[in-house]
């Protein structure tokens, strides 16, 4: 009984970091994304200007 515990918990474990790296290489390329955004749009503007 115990050793199932334990390999549920650590597949639990896995999963749930695999998806934590994931949310966090989604929330680098979305700020990524922003700055590119951002200074795209900043060097636009002052070309207009």
């Amino acid at each position: 009984m115990r050793k199932g515990v334990g390999e549920s918990s650590s597949k639990s474990k896995s999963v749930l970091t695999s998806i934590g790296g994931y949310a966090v290489l989604e929330y680098l390329a979305a700020v990524h994304g922003g700055v590119l955004y951002l200074t795209i749009t900043m060097s636009y503007s002052n070309q207009e200007v």
